[in-house]
């Protein structure tokens, strides 16, 4: 038997129809017949297998079983700095995505920071400042699957620890990460005082792993230090 503990939220293209869970977050293709079943369908109904089967949903019985629809009845929680912050400490983050500018020059329709929908921020000239990119990546490391820990997935040259044999707030103490943290252009000489600091592509692993310098500048063009970003093949 099949339980909805959750409505279906139907709704359709211009050429197929579809259904939300608003449970899993799932959204499945629906086929004419299954968009007229689960119209009928409200929080708290119960369906017989066999009735899938005698009334040709075998393949919406199948997707509900192989996805866990309708399972719960979930409601977004209203989100506020003590929500975020519980969720951090309890989570922790799992995928980081920095806006650094609203000003898009695409203006895709389809995407979901566009001003195209409702309740979304839109366009407009600001820019995301140094300083807050700095607050948002500072503190973190990698951990590889063998327990190694290293400060970028891609500095595997620099090793901080090895969870095996100690403690992670042990690797903590020794503050060998702390060059990693409070790297900046100010830092590297050449680079503090060149226009382009705030615009240049610049991955410290990748030229970390060319000069064998966390400080290196291998691959910068303006200070001619090594071969040029246009000669890389």
């Amino acid at each position: 038997m099949i339980t909805f503990l959750s409505k279906p939220l139907l709704f359709k293209t211009e050429s197929a129809h579809y259904c939300f869970d608003n449970s899993t977050r799932i959204v499945i293709p629906l086929q004419q017949k299954e968009q007229d079943f689960l119209q009928r369908i409200d929080c708290g109904s119960q369906v017989e297998n066999s009735y899938f089967l005698h009334n040709n949903l075998k393949s919406l019985l199948a997707k509900i079983k192989k996805y866990n629809l309708f399972k719960t009845d979930f409601h977004m929680p209203y989100i506020d700095k003590a929500y975020i912050e519980n969720k951090l400490e309890t989570e922790g983050i799992a995928h980081l995505c920095l806006i650094v500018t609203d000003s898009c020059n695409l203006r895709c329709k389809y995407c979901i920071y566009s001003d195209h929908y409702l309740f979304t921020k839109g366009y407009s000239n600001k820019f995301m400042d140094s300083s807050t990119a700095f607050k948002a990546v500072y503190g973190q490391i990698f951990v590889s699957s063998e327990g190694q820990v290293y400060p970028c997935m891609m500095m595997r040259q620099f090793k901080l620890g090895d969870l095996r044999s100690e403690l992670l707030w042990e690797i903590f103490f020794r503050k060998s990460h702390k060059p990693f943290w409070e790297m900046s252009k100010t830092q590297i000489e050449g680079c503090s005082d060149c226009p382009k600091n705030l615009s240049c592509f610049d991955c410290r692993a990748l030229d970390s792993f060319k000069s064998e310098k966390l400080n290196g500048m291998y691959y910068c063009e303006r200070l001619n230090t090594g071969v040029k970003t246009c000669e890389l093949k």
